[in-house]
């Protein structure tokens, strides 16, 4: 019984050497999926909260991360990859998904790495709309995505010092320019289709207590 149990330690330090080895030489791969990879621990991790590890969809250059979204009562897979093989050039392909079979409707440049992705009602035509985040340079950014109809849109994108997605009757974006005394709200126009901006002056940023 003492060898029994000798033996399964041993065994198990093993199993515990090779997964540590085996994720070391993944991180050090160089790989696209190396430099996203939460585990290897770089800038460049993409934040999505519904990653998946169980899609895999044929592209050049390789997709990196996956993840399913549903919204609006359909199902959605989104599949990221790098520009020129550039990780701080994201792109995000969506994909309708039903059952094994998956649709590409519609690709989004964010170009930054990802810093979250969520879902908000901003323009209440079409429902929810997906929400990119991303740290672009010094600024915070945000790509607004429609996905209904069997497509997927970019209905806005937008840089600045801070950003805060609102909600409320309108919903908003609310984005405050560095170095500037005032503040640019954007709420979704039907009549002109669009996002329509408009300036207040405040000295800053309102708390998102009622964000999404």
């Amino acid at each position: 019984m003492k060898y029994l149990s000798i033996t399964l330690a041993t065994l198990f330090l093993l199993a515990c050497t090779m997964a540590q080895q085996s994720s070391t030489n993944f991180c050090s791969s160089r790989t696209t999926a190396a430099y996203h990879a939460p585990e290897c621990g770089a800038i460049w991790i993409v934040h999505d909260p519904n990653r998946v590890s169980d899609v895999h969809l044929g592209h050049s250059p390789d997709y990196h991360t996956y993840s399913r979204w549903e919204v609006n009562g359909t199902k959605y897979v989104l599949a990221y990859w790098d520009e020129d093989n550039d990780p701080n050039d994201i792109v995000v392909d969506v994909y309708r998904a039903s059952g094994a079979k998956f649709e590409q409707i519609g690709s989004v440049t964010i170009g930054a790495p990802l810093t979250g992705v969520k879902t908000a009602q901003l323009a209440p035509k079409w429902g929810d709309q997906l929400l990119f985040l991303s740290h672009c340079g010094q600024m915070e950014c945000i790509n607004v995505v429609r996905v209904s109809d069997g497509v997927a849109k970019e209905l806005f994108e937008y840089g600045a010092d801070k950003l805060v997605v609102r909600g409320g009757t309108p919903p908003s974006i609310m984005a405050k320019p560095k170095y500037a005394n005032f503040l640019e709200q954007f709420t979704w126009s039907d009549a002109k289709q669009k996002f329509v901006k408009e300036i207040i002056r405040k000295p800053s940023v309102p708390d998102a207590t009622d964000a999404y």
